[in-house]
């Protein structure tokens, strides 16, 4: 009897085990099916105008792409209805297998100039693509793409049209002949890191054939001596005066005017310790800036005198402001200049018209449709917040929120009313389900307030029980390090919501968008200060938030946030983290700093510190130098076109932890840059780190 007892109970063990496998194979699938819903939302933005027609960027065909929408014009002046700008159906322009980001019409033109990488590898090219709109069926096509820029090992960055010319950066080869008397310039150029500013004209620019434009027809106007200090236009007048914004680290920027006819340079601001940004000119000596030269830190608007350089004079009505003023743009024949204030996060449209006397007039906070974020990248997306119609009486703009996909908006600058450009789709989810995140304060160890977003799961968990009083959480960790997390949509974080996670995103000291002395707090020596915050919001969260469970942290982040990740598990592996997700992080500042793209170097160097003069400090904040003390699995994730952190850094991190826990992981792909951009890579990233995730949380339980 005992060994039929025995038998029996083995085929009921054998059976509850075929139940249990059933059972995950069941919830895997319904994970994966979720997770593609989620990876399938969609995102648009970036929008220029231009005639009868906008252009936008668009990923839904699974990398960004260019598309153009006709536009009903109606003539009638006095009729103010928004139908005045009404879209019709949207045709895609693009059909290539890289992506092609931040487009821009020529003024005047049927042409779009757009950017264009390899694989992820962000040597941007330059292209153009010809439109035509068919007036009788309100259709677009296009015709004539082709890549205008000749050195595929360079990055070409645009910088600014006007009815003349196209305006650019780059750091592509120089020709030795030409440049045979600055040798040392021609040198530099050799590795890459020197950006000079060309031109070409519209006309050879439509006219010419493939390479040969930037071969030939492009012309160096700006020779810049500085290298690994990028030339930034601001502002391009009529006359030619070109404001260059110079970047030599977190807050030592320079404004230089330059003149094209006499090759004059002009120090504007004769400080290196501020940020600034040139705006306009409100007459031939005096040019709008934002600065955060003024007490408190933020910034705001000023004037600076061509004549008298170095005299700052702040616009009356921003002395005390308690937030920063950002992206401020104009149109050349229109008087308002357009902006953003960043409130902690999220944002707050205004225009107002500026004076020389440091006056302004007309000021006004204009409406948007919901509280969210108004959205502006770098070229990998685009560059363009705010547009205006040719006419100036039509504002369009990116918004989002954390609970609203990206889409284009489009405001009567007369009715004040809004109206939405752009549908995308939500994968087959409801959008009302969405969470939206929420806004809290938390002391670190020193008493500095860090600002953090937080979401919470709804009832529809997928991982975890409805009966757990208290939920895993992920640590998001934004990189930059100068960046800022704020109210925006992120698919990933609605689907670890939906299976069942918390979702944390601190910004720690060094983050943007909270004034000069907080992006200052973790420079060099500082650096492990900003770490420390990591450690002190999950002891915040273990005290005061009743939801989450500390003990099952998961810290995760890309770029800098990977180096922070990385770096949270090292030095603080008491916390007991449940994992760590790092995605194209730094693990050596030392190596980083020596491997990087050239043209980043200096830049960096300012940032982390010296390799000449800062070795130590550098290896003593490295990770990599604390790998033994890592207790906590770690999946690793990078690509291997990627030029701003090499992928060495994640393979000589993961030889050194890989035996410390045997659920380290690495995932290296071959087709992408700094980050995962492409949707079918998106998918198996994440299917492969959530269930990673439920392999920590049952080896936990």
């Amino acid at each position: 009897m005992e060994i039929k007892q025995m038998k029996e109970s083995n085929n009921d063990k054998n059976n509850n085990m075929l139940n249990i496998d059933s059972t995950e194979r069941k919830e895997e699938e319904l994970l994966n099916n979720t997770l593609l819903k989620y990876m399938s939302i969609e995102s648009c933005g970036g929008l220029s105008f231009g005639t009868n027609q906008f252009s936008f960027i668009y990923n839904g065909a699974g990398n960004y792409q260019i598309y153009s929408t006709p536009l009903l014009l109606n003539k009638d002046e006095n009729n103010d209805d928004d139908n005045n700008y009404f879209p019709l159906a949207s045709t895609r322009l693009t059909f290539e297998i890289e992506r092609c980001t931040d487009a821009h019409f020529i003024p005047n033109s049927p042409f779009i100039v757009f950017h264009q990488d390899n694989k992820g590898d962000e040597k941007f090219q330059l292209g153009i693509i010809e439109t035509y709109f068919h007036k009788e069926l309100k259709e677009i096509s296009s015709k004539n793409l082709r890549i205008f820029t000749c050195d595929k090992n360079a990055k070409y960055l645009l910088q600014k049209i006007d009815n003349e010319f196209i305006y650019y950066l780059s750091n592509k080869q120089l020709i030795k002949e030409f440049h045979s008397s600055i040798n040392e310039n021609y040198n530099n150029n050799l590795k890459r890191n020197t950006f000079h500013l060309y031109r070409v004209s519209i006309k050879d620019l439509i006219n010419c054939k493939g390479e040969e434009i930037d071969k030939e027809k492009s012309e160096i106007i700006y020779f810049n001596n500085e290298p690994g200090i990028i030339p930034f236009v601001d502002v391009i007048e009529k006359d030619r005066s070109i404001v260059l914004s110079m970047k030599y680290s977190t807050l030592g920027w320079k404004l230089k005017t330059f003149d094209i006819g006499s090759n004059n340079i002009t120090d504007l601001t004769n400080a290196n310790t501020n940020r600034w940004n040139g705006i306009r000119w409100l007459d031939e000596n005096h040019l709008l800036v934002t600065t955060d030269i003024i007490d408190n830190n933020l910034m705001t608007f000023a004037i600076v005198n061509k004549s008298n350089p170095g005299i700052v004079n702040i616009v009356k009505g921003f002395e005390n402001q308690k937030f920063e003023f950002q992206n401020a743009m104009c149109n050349e024949n229109d008087p308002f200049v357009y902006f953003i204030e960043n409130r902690n996060g999220y944002s707050k449209l205004f225009r107002a018209k500026f004076y020389s006397n440091a006056t302004i007039s007309d000021f006004e906070e204009l409406p948007l449709p919901y509280d969210g974020n108004i959205l502006r990248y770098d070229t990998r997306v685009f560059t363009h917040g705010l547009e205006l119609s040719p006419d100036g009486n039509y504002l369009a703009y990116t918004l989002n929120a954390s609970n609203s996909p990206s889409c284009i908006y489009l405001l009567n600058l007369k009715t004040k009313r809004t109206r939405k450009l752009t549908n995308i789709e939500c994968g087959g989810l409801i959008q009302s389900d969405f969470v939206k995140s929420e806004l809290f304060l938390y002391k670190s160890f020193d008493g500095m307030e860090i600002p953090y977003f937080r979401y919470l799961p709804n009832n529809n968990k997928l991982l975890t029980s409805n009966e757990e009083k208290k939920v895993p959480c992920f640590f998001i960790l934004h990189g930059g390090p100068n960046s800022q997390s704020k109210d925006d949509f992120d698919p990933r974080v609605q689907f670890f919501l939906e299976c069942g996670f918390a979702v944390v995103l601190p910004n720690i000291r060094g983050s943007n968008g909270y004034g000069k002395q907080y992006l200052l707090a973790d420079e060099v020596e500082k650096r492990l200060d900003s770490i420390k915050d990591i450690k002190y919001l999950a002891l915040h969260l273990k005290e005061n938030d009743p939801m989450i469970d500390t003990e099952k942290i998961i810290v995760m982040g890309g770029s800098y946030g990977g180096y922070a990740t990385l770096c949270s598990l090292c030095f603080f592996p008491e916390m007991n983290w449940l994992g760590g997700v790092s995605m194209v992080g730094m693990s050596n500042l030392v190596t980083f700093l020596q491997n990087t793209a050239n043209w980043r170097r200096k830049n960096r160097e300012a940032e982390y510190g010296s390799l000449d003069k800062d070795l130590e400090v550098l290896e003593r904040v490295s990770p990599i130098n604390k790998a033994s003390d890592c207790i906590a699995p770690i999946y690793f994730i990078h690509g291997a076109y990627d030029e701003r952190v090499p992928l060495s850094e994640t393979l000589n991190m993961y030889e050194k932890v890989k035996d410390n826990n045997p659920f380290t992981t690495l995932l290296q792909f071959e087709n992408e840059g700094h980050g995962v951009t492409n949707k079918d890579n998106k998918i198996k990233s994440y299917t492969l780190i959530i269930q990673w995730v439920r392999k920590l949380l049952k080896e936990k339980q």
